[in-house]
C-alpha cells in the first residue's frame, strides 16, 4: 500500500480566519486543495466516460446535479439508451461499450457536458489519490468560488493532507495554531527556493494571510488585531520561531545582520545555511567598502579640481 504523503496547495488568504474559525477555515483549504489537486491529473475521454456511467449505474447519488440532470435529459431524448439488464457489466468487468459510443456522439455537439464529465473524473481521481472520501460537487463549487478570488501574485503555499486533518479534527491551542500559520507563512515565503532572507514582520504578515507587511493595515476582527499585536512583540515571535526549529523542521539563521535566513532542514543543513549567510554578509560589507572608497575618490577629485581652479585664479 502506498503511503507517500500528499500535499495540497491553496491561496494564502484562506488562513486569515483560522484563529477564529478553525474547522471552517481548514475545510475550505481542504476543498480548494482537492479541487486544485484534481486539475493535475491526466485523463482520457474514454476513461472519464466510463467513470461517469459507473457512477450513474452504481453511485448515482454521488454524481453532481448537473451530470445527473443532463444524463436524464439525454435518456428522455433517446440520445442515450441504458443497459437495464447488465448496467454496463460484461461478466465481472464494467465495460459499457454501447453507452460510450453514444456519449462520443453527444460530446460532438455538447462541449460543456464533455468538460463537466472530465472535471468530475479528475475529482474522482483526486479523492482516490488522497485516500479520502467526500462530496465532489461541494468541492467543485467551493474550489471554483475560491479560485475566482485569487489575485495575481497571491502566495500559494502547500501543506500536507495529514497535517490539515490533524489540526481540523483535534483540539488545538492558540499557540498550536500560531505555529501552524507561521509554518505555512514561512513556506509561502520560501516557495520553491532552497533558502531565502526575510524578516520577522514579513513572516508575521504571512502568518495572518497577507502577502506583505503593508496589508497588515487592513481592517479585521478585533481578536485578530490583538493577535497580530501580540506576535509583533519580539518575545512572542521568537518563541514561535524557536518552536518551529525544534518541532517543525524549519531552520533560521541570523548573526549580527538585518533580517534572517530561513530554510527547510530537508533541503539544506544549518552549516550550509550559516556559510551562505556569512558569505553574503561579507560580500555586502566588501561592496559597501568599495562604494565608500568610490565616493571618497570622487570627493577627493572634486576637491582637487576646486583647489586647482582657485590656484589659477590667484
Amino acid at each position: 500500500m502506498e503511503t507517500k504523503e500528499r500535499y495540497l496547495q491553496f491561496p494564502l488568504f484562506l488562513i486569515r480566519e483560522i484563529l477564529v474559525n478553525k474547522e471552517d477555515t481548514i475545510n475550505k483549504i481542504l476543498l480548494y486543495g482537492i479541487y486544485k489537486y484534481s486539475t493535475k491529473f491526466s485523463y482520457s475521454v474514454e476513461d472519464a466516460s466510463k467513470n461517469l456511467m459507473y457512477y450513474y449505474y452504481r453511485k448515482k447519488r454521488e454524481l453532481t446535479d448537473f451530470l445527473s440532470k443532463e444524463i436524464e435529459r439525454f435518456i428522455n431524448s433517446d440520445l442515450l439508451v441504458l443497459d437495464e439488464d447488465y448496467n454496463g457489466f460484461q461478466g465481472d468487468e464494467f465495460e459499457p461499450v454501447f453507452e460510450l459510443e453514444q456519449l462520443v456522439t453527444i460530446y460532438e455537439t455538447d462541449n460543456e457536458f464533455l468538460n463537466r464529465v472530465i472535471e468530475f473524473y479528475q475529482m474522482h481521481l483526486s479523492y482516490n489519490s488522497l485516500g479520502i472520501s467526500g462530496n465532489i460537487e461541494q468541492s467543485l463549487k467551493i474550489g471554483k468560488e475560491i479560485e475566482t478570488q485569487i489575485q495575481t501574485g497571491e502566495p500559494q503555499p502547500m501543506i500536507s493532507k495529514s497535517l490539515l486533518f490533524d489540526f481540523r479534527d483535534k483540539e488545538k491551542s492558540e499557540f498550536d495554531l500560531i505555529q501552524l500559520v507561521a509554518y505555512v507563512g514561512i513556506k509561502s515565503i520560501l516557495g520553491k527556493k532552497q533558502y531565502i532572507k526575510t524578516n520577522k514582520m514579513h513572516i508575521l504578515s504571512r502568518m495572518f494571510g497577507y502577502a506583505s507587511i503593508e496589508h497588515l493595515k487592513n481592517k479585521r476582527q478585533p481578536v485578530i488585531n490583538d493577535l497580530i499585536e501580540k506576535y509583533s512583540c519580539r518575545y512572542h515571535i521568537d518563541k514561535v520561531l524557536l518552536n518551529l526549529e525544534l518541532n517543525w523542521k524549519i531552520i533560521t539563521y541570523s548573526n549580527n545582520m538585518r533580517g534572517m535566513y530561513v530554510a527547510m532542514e530537508n533541503k539544506i543543513s544549518i552549516d550550509e545555511l550559516a556559510l551562505i549567510a556569512e558569505a553574503k554578509k561579507q560580500k555586502t560589507k566588501v561592496d559597501a567598502l568599495k562604494q565608500q572608497k568610490k565616493e571618497a575618490t570622487q570627493k577627493a577629485l572634486m576637491q582637487l579640481k576646486i583647489n586647482n581652479s582657485l590656484n589659477k585664479g590667484k
